[in-house]
């Protein structure tokens, strides 16, 4: 409610800025990961946030609801994409839960997960890729 894209549609926005500058910098690598998994992280990643912010009818202005963001981010995404019944590989897992890399919420009870992370060549493209996103606002 105070960052980037905080408008009707922002989310959609932003989640395709991230598959663009994901496919942009995977065409840059000498070693480029595969364009499914791409897709499936740079577009879903946020996917947490369908329901935690929204549109005050009242107001006009973006609000955030407190208990579904209390409930967490990365790993949230996760378990929404899993219960809609969409497989996942580790690595897309992984990339999705850890996007946001030290500011995911929990990071602290899950330190190996965390750390493991960091070595993922899709985590690290989809956290750059999002973070690149992020400040071009």
């Amino acid at each position: 409610v105070r960052h980037h894209n905080i408008f009707r549609g922002g989310l959609a926005k932003h989640s395709w800025e991230v598959y663009e500058i994901a496919c942009r910098l995977n065409g840059e690598s000498d070693k480029p990961l595969p364009q499914d998994s791409i897709a499936i992280c740079a577009l879903l990643h946020d996917i947490c946030k369908t329901d935690t912010y929204y549109i005050s009818p009242r107001t006009g202005k973006p609000r955030r609801n407190e208990e579904n963001y209390r409930k967490g981010h990365g790993l949230r995404s996760v378990n929404i994409l899993e219960g809609l019944g969409l497989p996942l590989t580790h690595d897309e897992r992984m990339a999705i839960w850890w996007h946001i890399g030290e500011h995911e919420m929990g990071g602290d009870k899950y330190p190996l997960e965390k750390q493991e992370s960091e070595t993922i060549p899709l985590c690290c493209l989809i956290r750059k890729a999002d973070g690149k996103a992020a400040h071009t606002h």
